[in-house]
């Protein structure tokens, strides 16, 4: 069994990789507007879970949010949106670029499996496929790499396979 330090190692070289990719493909330009997905929506704004993260950032769980609220310039506010009942179960993590510090990433995503705990679906993706999940699309975000798609973390149980840490 490989050690704690080898693991960490093999995930670098991991994101390194993909951050390579991201690098050398080709960028367009995007537009800084968003357009409005179906998940924002004044008529179904309810808050299904709110939480305190250890740095003070507040946690809203919603099944949707109106569009203006979530672009907003608030840091210290994270919006994710439950989508755990769709045809693909989905947790939904808004603007997630802003955040970049790893503990609180973790902290959020453990909040996360814990409101999944306490209100049980078909959503199952596990802590390291998240992070890793978050961390490409923060990279693809601040390289300017498909924005509209990259603005967001969509932690939905079809991405489990694609970002779940194989280390053997």
């Amino acid at each position: 069994m490989e050690d704690t330090k080898s693991k960490f190692k093999k995930s670098l070289c991991l994101i390194v990789a993909t951050c390579v990719v991201f690098c050398c493909t080709p960028k367009r330009v995007q537009s800084e507007t968003f357009s409005s997905k179906p998940y924002f929506s004044d008529e179904e704004y309810e808050i299904l879970g709110d939480y305190i993260c250890s740095n003070g950032k507040e946690i809203i769980i919603s099944k949707s949010f109106p569009q203006d609220y979530v672009r907003a310039n608030n840091d210290n506010t994270i919006f994710v949106i439950d989508s755990r009942y769709d045809k693909d179960p989905d947790m939904v993590i808004c603007n997630s670029y802003k955040v970049s510090d790893l503990k609180t990433m973790k902290e959020v995503l453990t909040i996360l499996k814990e409101y999944e705990h306490n209100n049980p679906s078909k959503w199952d993706r596990s802590i390291e496929s998240m992070m890793t999940e978050w961390i490409m699309h923060n990279i693809g975000y601040s390289l300017g790499y498909k924005r509209g798609s990259t603005v967001d973390t969509d932690l939905n149980n079809s991405d489990e396979e694609s970002y779940a840490l194989r280390l053997r």
